[in-house]
């Protein structure tokens, strides 16, 4: 894991959210980024679990009548992603109307 974040040489907002801050760090250290910058953009995190997403993975199904768990996932991630990327605020209207204009 720590070769291929070195190998991109980018610490996104994704890979602080899924990885461990440990391999993160020494991978940062690596890449000569300063650790503390590393600690203060994961706390920063508008989300730091997937159980913070102010939706669910059954609400995403019933709003857009969907059954197909890997088609909710896809959503789901997408979403997730929006908001780490603060292109979404993570409140339940707000993610319901980026569902149904990008996904509908």
């Amino acid at each position: 894991k720590i070769r291929n974040i070195v190998k991109n040489g980018v610490i996104t907002n994704q890979l602080l959210f899924e990885e461990d801050l440990y391999i993160i760090t020494v991978a940062a250290q690596i890449l000569g980024i300063d650790v503390k910058d590393i600690s203060l953009k994961k706390q920063r995190l508008p989300i730091t679990s997937r159980k913070e997403l102010k939706i669910s993975f059954n609400d995403i199904g019933n709003l857009l009548n969907i059954q197909k768990a890997e088609t909710i996932n896809i959503i789901y991630n997408d979403i997730i992603n929006k908001v780490l990327d603060n292109k979404i605020i993570n409140e339940e209207k707000s993610l319901k109307e980026y569902i149904l204009k990008v996904w509908k």
